[in-house]
């Protein structure tokens, strides 16, 4: 094999003849093998690398357990803790969050409580079915209304697919693994995830890289003002619904509405599937269960997306209607508890009010009765 240098240089070829290599059928064996051979080796002496999960510290903070990834760690969901048989799991997306002066808190009160942290309908079924996986002594599930009949978004990010592959492998739900799992996805479920260097990756990655500076305020701004197109809704807004609105200044409320307005209960069969089916997936696992409607502000029934909310919330109170179980509680959240949530727009919170405890009551009852 030549090195196929200039003329000028072909005095090279002499000491690079002897890194040469001409592949055939033996030597792609022998890179095979000892490709095999050092993953396995890596697997067993690499250590061990604790989580690196989003707001650890805060949630440490209020003796919570954070369960959910960073939407750029292809592991999507921790995958210690796999016994919380002692824990309560509160499976919800930004609902969760209390941000109050650029603070962090969350909703769930102090006790024995692990989050995750969902954005739309599939990952919070998704985080559900692993949820059920580690047996917790009961768990609260929230239902985003923003979300949950639009087929437009049904998920957040492409990394869920990865803990989806072995979650979904079941009689009711593995349709969605051809229809959105990748053949990246499949070997990550079926390999990937088991092995020490591939699994932990990101926690490797994240300690090598150095801390990043804070962002100016002034460059945080000019970047709010630059549309994103990775997430799916503000591209079929933006690009088929609404081409001729300017979307740069729209502030989260503006999105909210227009992300209501995508609701259609007569359309999305895929949210109603899904639906029915974390229902039927949390009777059958005797698990006790609070269901809810992240409550929204008040001020969202006197915008345009007044009969869209209504519409959504409708469907779900028929779908749960259709799957009551002893060791499941559908809760509507009452008006005198919703006066005393501050909102900062339609769903996000800066102060909980009296959420946590109505909820935790509730949730005792229900734990009584089983």
């Amino acid at each position: 094999m030549n090195l196929n240098a200039p003329h000028d240089l072909k005095w090279l070829e002499k000491f690079a003849t002897p890194f040469f290599l001409t592949p055939n059928r033996a030597s792609i064996i022998r890179i095979i093998l000892w490709t095999f051979i050092f993953l396995v080796i890596a697997h067993f002496v690499a250590p061990k690398m604790p989580p690196q999960l989003p707001f650890t510290k805060e949630m440490t903070a209020q003796n919570l357990t954070p369960l959910a990834s960073t939407p750029s760690d292809p592991r999507y969901m921790r995958l210690d803790k796999k016994d919380l048989s002692d824990s309560l799991i509160w499976v919800g997306g930004s609902s969760l969050a209390i941000i109050n002066n650029g603070s962090y808190g969350f909703l769930p009160p102090e006790g024995a409580v692990s989050i995750k942290m969902a954005s739309r309908l599939l990952d919070s079924y998704t985080m559900t079915l692993d949820a059920i996986k580690r047996r917790p002594k009961a768990m609260i599930v929230v239902i985003n209304p923003f979300w949950v009949m639009n087929d437009k978004s049904a998920f957040f990010k492409t990394n869920m697919m990865n803990s989806g592959v072995s979650l979904w492998m079941n009689q009711t739900d593995w349709p969605f693994i051809p229809l959105l799992a990748s053949p990246g996805n499949m070997l990550w479920g079926a390999v990937g995830r088991h092995h020490t260097v591939i699994a932990n990756g990101y926690d490797f990655l994240k300690l090598a890289q150095p801390d990043k500076p804070a962002i100016p305020k002034a460059a945080q701004e000019k970047k709010a003002k630059t549309l994103s197109y990775d997430q799916p809704l503000l591209f079929w807004i933006s690009q088929r619904y609404e081409t001729k609105t300017d979307f740069t200044a729209f502030d989260a409320k503006q999105w909210q509405i227009k992300a209501m307005a995508q609701n259609n209960i007569s359309e999305s069969v895929w949210g109603q599937k899904i639906l029915h089916n974390l229902f039927s997936h949390i009777k059958q696992s005797n698990i006790p269960t609070l269901i809810y409607i992240a409550p929204t502000s008040p001020e969202l029934e006197r915008t345009e997306a007044r009969v869209a909310l209504q519409s959504v919330i409708d469907q779900i109170n028929i779908i749960a209607n259709q799957n009551k179980a002893d060791n499941i509680r559908f809760l509507s959240i009452p008006n005198d508890i919703v006066t005393t949530l501050t909102f900062t727009d339609y769903l996000h919170l800066s102060d909980s009010g009296d959420l946590p405890a109505y909820i935790t009551r509730e949730l005792n009852q229900l734990q009584g009765k089983q």
